[in-house]
């Protein structure tokens, strides 16, 4: 079996949440039901809701379940936006596509986009911060931490630095169970969770809403989720993320110290190799990630050429796989190298032994491509 290094991507599903999913798979259970099943179901939901409550440290009535962080981040976003006139919105440069993609539906309703830069080792810039804020601006969104490049946002200083009225949305979905945060520390009014980035189930994720913050819904129907998302709760999933959460909360400082192990042997490697670039590595990163640039050497081709040799990673986000077109996130960090990049994220059970086998195939690749003008 090939080695899988593209855990950003998604994780595979932790025995511990299959076994805790199982009974809920088996019966007929609808938490809107009034009946023996579901009243049991309304338990395991309220259950699985506090879980999310106590490590978030919000009130379980901040969290809404959805289907995930695409679903978190466009209900975030679109539904604020319903709640205040148009105006303008400050996005990271570095966002997920479907941020990205929510803001481009909301320049379509009079709404105006701003675009916060980063520097080269894709932190954003706060200094040009307060340039972009005029009185027309409504929101903003930074995420927590970059799904290529792992590069951790100053999101509590965004907010500082935010006028009253501005509300920020922090996507954390790639932050969740590599690093310690809350709602709170990250200083966002609202912020988005998936399941499948945790060794939970896919199809699972939640929207952290701070309590002053009113937004609309984007899927009317029978009231679910407090009216806020409709639609009957997929409750095997939500039992299956409260116990990738709950595993989180046990092990967190066993898994970053794993990743770290790990993530320190790849990049001494990787300088030893010469001519690969690590992008972001003198800023504040996820242990579990590191992006790498090889200069004239196509990221797509270098990550199919490591499939090949046994050696599953990322040529940029998983959700923006198939587009003919660089990295907008190194385009922001570093133009010349948007389209060199490839991504290596950890999961639970990779090794030491695991990472020099792919040191070994990427030397090999490398010296077989090699330009004279490399060295």
């Amino acid at each position: 079996m090939p080695v899988y290094f593209d855990h950003n991507a998604t994780t595979p599903l932790h025995p511990k949440v299959l076994e805790a999913m199982i009974p809920f798979f088996k019966a007929p259970q609808n938490a809107s039901s009034l009946h023996y099943y579901g009243r049991q179901a309304k338990e395991a939901l309220q259950s699985a809701r506090q879980v999310l409550a106590d490590a978030m440290q919000v009130a379980p009535s901040q969290v809404y379940f959805t289907s995930g962080g695409s679903e978190s981040n466009n209900l975030a976003l679109k539904g604020m936006a319903r709640r205040t006139q148009p105006g303008e919105m400050i996005i990271s440069a570095i966002e997920h596509d479907c941020v990205r993609e929510a803001v481009r539906t909301l320049v379509t309703q009079n709404w105006r986009a701003k675009v916060l830069p980063v520097d080269g080792d894709g932190v954003v810039s706060l200094a040009q911060l307060p340039g972009l804020i005029s009185k027309e601006t409504r929101l903003a969104a930074v995420m927590l931490a970059n799904n290529e490049s792992g590069v951790i946002q100053p999101t509590a200083k965004v907010r500082e630095a935010l006028p009253s009225g501005v509300y920020l949305h922090v996507d954390a979905v790639q932050a969740l169970g590599k690093m310690p945060f809350t709602m709170a520390s990250t200083g966002a009014h609202t912020l988005s969770l998936s399941s499948h980035k945790v060794f939970g189930p896919q199809g699972v994720g939640a929207l952290i809403v701070e309590k002053a913050v009113d937004i609309g819904p984007m899927i009317d129907g029978g009231g679910q989720e407090r009216g806020l998302r409709s639609g009957t709760e997929n409750l095997a999933g939500i039992v299956g993320f409260a116990a990738a959460v709950q595993l989180i909360q046990a092990e967190m400082t066993e898994r970053i110290r794993h990743y770290e192990r790990l993530q320190r042997h790849l990049e001494q490697a990787l300088a030893a190799l010469g001519n690969v670039t690590i992008l972001g590595k003198d800023a504040p990163r996820l242990p579990n990630t590191t992006l790498i640039a090889v200069p004239n050497m196509d990221g797509e081709t270098l990550s199919l050429w490591l499939n090949d040799a046994g050696f599953c990673v990322s040529s940029g986000s998983a959700c923006s796989s198939g587009k003919s077109r660089g990295s907008h996130v190194v385009e922001a960090m570093q133009p010349d190298l948007a389209g060199n990049s490839v991504r290596i994220s950890f999961g639970l059970d990779n090794s030491v032994a695991e990472i020099d086998a792919f040191i070994k195939a990427l030397a090999a690749l490398l010296e077989k491509v090699k330009p004279a003008s490399w060295w």
